[in-house]
């Protein structure tokens, strides 16, 4: 097997594991905010304000994210730009949501679920393309 041989079921298993991370925050935030489970579970021993200030961040975050994927979308209709996969935008997002998470909580959580998969996914899809281009 060549060093560069990487089977595309392992970024594809990272993509999928990002997809089912971010749902689940999706459902958490959305849904589920005022439950047990998210207040006492997920933010036990934080105060209503700190709650409060950790979503505002959170928000913040991904208008960032959304105005990043316009400036990208604007970016792409360029030709003289290089193009990038929409994987590798989405992974660098979560890499930084994961990181960011991580430091608002003060737990290594988010980190380990958001940002994980882009550390693995990432790399692979660097070293898939390079083969392609061999």
């Amino acid at each position: 097997m060549n060093f560069l041989s990487i089977p595309k079921y392992w970024i594809n298993f990272c993509l999928v594991w990002a997809v089912v991370v971010h749902l689940f925050f999706l459902v958490a935030e959305m849904f589920l905010w005022q439950t047990s489970f998210v207040q006492e579970t997920l933010l036990g021993g934080f105060t209503i304000a700190q709650k409060a200030e950790i979503l505002a961040h959170n928000v913040g975050l991904y208008n960032g994210f959304l105005s990043a994927g316009a400036l990208w979308g604007l970016l792409a209709m360029n030709p003289k730009i290089p193009k990038v996969k929409p994987a590798v935008f989405i992974l660098v997002c979560a890499f930084v949501a994961g990181i960011y998470g991580s430091i608002s909580l003060g737990r290594p959580t988010a980190f380990l679920l958001q940002s994980l998969p882009s550390i693995i996914a990432l790399p692979l899809i660097w070293l898939d393309n390079h083969k392609e281009q061999q």
